[in-house]
């Protein structure tokens, strides 16, 4: 959850994941539980990618996200 103490929550377009811990053995991801690609990696944004579909509230894109991240049930619907 995004409010979590130990949940660091960033936003961007571009990122660079990487170990800068020499004494830190373990160099794989993990993407939902997957093993995901060894470190260091890059992940970029591509806007539009996914297309999404839904009837959605006219609101601006942040609050659209906001919201769906604060309520479950909401999400469920769409």
């Amino acid at each position: 959850h995004i409010h979590d103490k130990n949940v660091l929550y960033l936003r961007d377009h571009y990122f660079k994941i990487e170990c800068l811990d020499p004494d830190f053995k373990i160099m794989e991801s993990t993407v939902d539980g997957e093993l995901g690609p060894d470190m260091p990696f890059e992940i970029k944004v591509i806007p539009k990618a996914i297309p999404v579909f839904g009837k959605f509230e006219k609101e601006p894109k942040e609050n659209i996200i906001m919201s769906l991240l604060k309520s479950p049930a909401k999400s469920a619907k769409l």
